[in-house]
């Protein structure tokens, strides 16, 4: 059984403003609208051009509320160089997602279960641990691949956290087991052309993108970005795949 956690500090899952509650229910409403209409479970990348522009605080609330609907939601934190779900959820994490792929630990050790105080919604987490300088090779591995096929039977959402893209390749990498991206940039933190740079790379890996989220913005602003949104953590379409 996952080792089940308390209700999570700051901003996060039940503890989001009516806003940013809001928000994360327009995004997972636009992101169902463009994932496969299947049965099958669905995984979700969730990534960023760099560092700090909040893909991390995305996922989390994005996940409680797939959650929130009853569905089967597991995040796992695929930035094997800097993870930071479990210091976000003040999680104890004994064994990461790159434990899994280098030794033989079950994968039931490494899940840990979030549930809200009202015991009506939950997800289940894999966090990271530690540094692995050959995280590259490790996500590229056949093992990732079994793993990803195990854990796709037992859920109906898993959204994977994923390194920034203009930092390492992973990002790229791991897209590839997903049906889609979402890219969050933060309002004023990168140049537009680093940001494009971003979604040249998701598209020249032929990975579907399936919007973009705006964080931290203010009405009016982010034209220069080119998609639409109208405060923090809402949901723009850039998609034309």
């Amino acid at each position: 059984m996952p080792k089940e956690t308390t209700p999570v500090p700051g901003y996060f899952c039940e503890n989001m403003t009516f806003a940013a509650r809001e928000a994360m229910k327009k995004l997972r409403t636009n992101t169902t609208l463009v994932l496969p209409k299947t049965d099958a479970c669905k995984i979700i990348g969730v990534t960023s051009s760099q560092a700090g522009e909040g893909k991390s605080s995305t996922i989390i609330n994005l996940a409680y509320s797939f959650a929130e609907l009853g569905n089967k939601v597991l995040v796992v934190d695929s930035d094997l160089r800097r993870p930071s779900i479990a210091d976000k959820l003040e999680l104890t994490s004994e064994i990461g997602l790159g434990d899994l792929l280098t030794d033989n630990d079950d994968i039931s050790s490494a899940i840990q279960r979030y549930q809200d105080s009202t015991g009506k919604a939950g997800f289940d987490l894999i966090c990271g641990k530690g540094y692995f300088e050959n995280a590259s090779e490790l996500l590229s591995s056949r093992r990732f691949t079994s793993l990803l096929n195990m854990l796709i039977k037992a859920y109906e959402y898993i959204l994977i956290d994923l390194p920034p893209v203009s930092a390492v390749i992973d990002a790229v990498v791991v897209g590839k087991h997903t049906d889609g991206l979402i890219v969050v940039v933060r309002e004023n933190k990168i140049p537009r052309k680093q940001f494009e740079n971003c979604i040249s790379q998701i598209e020249f890996a032929n990975i579907k993108i399936l919007g973009v989220v705006v964080n931290g913005s203010t009405s009016g602003a982010g034209k220069k970005y080119q998609y639409q949104y109208n405060s923090y953590g809402s949901y723009g379409y850039y998609g034309h795949k």
